[in-house]
């Protein structure tokens, strides 16, 4: 309880100096937001928006792996992992394979007046699977071909099944999924999947 209220009066010292909240260290709320959620049930636990972005570039930038370590062992200090899955949806960006979002990207730059960014690659190894997307009605897994260096989008769609063997038995599958992450360099600008 102490510390929690030392933690609260470094915050507000931090504070005046500043012209605006978005440029506070994010490691006195991320601590002070830890012994929060110690107070209560697992079940309770809650992250405003800071910490929520905050925890969705650990997972972007670490990848999975490393954010589930740090949720496990910094216990309140991460949301589920889970909630991060519906924190990516709820941006409504549905991941297509082989999809960049070239115009996408520059209307985010130009809204922030930003012309500068960070861009991370997560490359998981992943297991060699053929799934059907009901919603592109296409095959993905297979490695999509690559004109002028940019795979292909819905390029395996067919509703022949001699053609589906044909892929099956010669295109090579998917050995990595890619997704790539770009944050600007405007502090108040939440990160662009």
């Amino acid at each position: 309880n102490d510390i929690n209220k030392k933690l609260i009066e470094l915050l507000k010292h931090q504070t005046p100096n500043l012209s605006d909240g978005y440029n506070v260290s994010i490691l006195i709320p991320w601590i002070i937001n830890i012994f929060q959620n110690l107070k209560t049930t697992k079940n309770k636990y809650s992250y405003d928006m800071h910490i929520q972005q905050f925890a969705l570039l650990i997972y972007m930038l670490g990848g999975r792996n490393c954010y589930e370590f740090l949720r496990l062992n910094l216990s309140g200090s991460l949301p589920h992992i889970s909630n991060m899955e519906s924190l990516i949806r709820n941006q409504e960006m549905r991941m297509t394979e082989s999809e960049f979002q070239f115009q996408l990207i520059k209307e985010h730059l130009k809204s922030n007046k930003c012309n500068y960014v960070f861009i991370v690659e997560d490359a998981t190894s992943s297991i060699c699977r053929i799934d059907y997307d009901a919603t592109s009605n296409s095959f993905i897994g297979f490695s999509s071909p690559l004109i002028d260096g940019v795979p292909q989008p819905n390029f395996f769609q067919t509703e022949n099944f001699e053609q589906l063997e044909l892929w099956f038995n010669e295109i090579d599958k998917a050995k990595f999924i890619n997704l790539y992450m770009l944050k600007s360099l405007v502090l108040s600008d939440p990160p662009f999947i």
